[in-house]
């Protein structure tokens, strides 16, 4: 038995560890070689972060639970975070986050009382690209504002509860 062991000691276990890792590596470095250089490798790459920017685009500003429009306070602070949340994903450099930037400053027009002079801000502040596309997502914003306003009023939240918020409806000629 001790002469099996020193057989097992004697082979150069360091040699064959180091080669195997030559060839693994080796190995790696042609199967990244031959990915990328695959014809449609760039095509399946933009495809992969174009819908992975839709989906990270879509989620959170379409979601947000919209205020009590009867509580002015719950109003003012939904307004303030919508503001907040729209100004800093529009300073990032990512679409999706531009994306998701417009919706959120969209729901802030829809519940500002001086809708125009904030858009008026908005359009000197932003760069025209941004602006217009807060602007594009100004019908999505008033379609689930309205939603909302329908839901909350089947729902028995009062017929009167818009006459006495300070909300400006924003009419699509508004938006020119």
């Amino acid at each position: 038995m001790n002469n099996f062991i020193d057989k097992l000691s004697n082979l150069p276990w360091k040699k064959i560890a180091i080669g195997g890792t030559v060839a693994f590596v080796g190995y790696a470095i042609y199967f990244d070689y031959k990915r990328r250089n695959h014809p449609q490798y760039q095509e399946h790459i933009r495809e992969r972060r174009r819908l992975k920017g839709d989906v990270g685009g879509s989620g959170s500003a379409s979601n947000v639970a919209l205020p009590d429009m009867r509580n002015n306070q719950e109003v003012q602070a939904f307004f303030l975070q919508e503001v907040q949340l729209g100004e800093e994903l529009m300073s990032s450099q990512n679409p999706a986050h531009l994306r998701e930037g417009a919706e959120h400053l969209a729901n802030a027009i829809l519940f500002c009382g001086q809708s125009e002079q904030l858009l008026s801000i908005f359009q000197q502040t932003f760069p025209p690209e941004h602006f217009q596309l807060v602007l594009s997502k100004l019908p999505e914003a008033k379609a689930r504002m309205e939603k909302h306003l329908l839901e909350t009023a089947a729902a028995g939240g009062g017929d009167n509860f818009t006459s006495s918020s300070n909300i400006v409806p924003i009419d699509d000629d508004d938006l020119e």
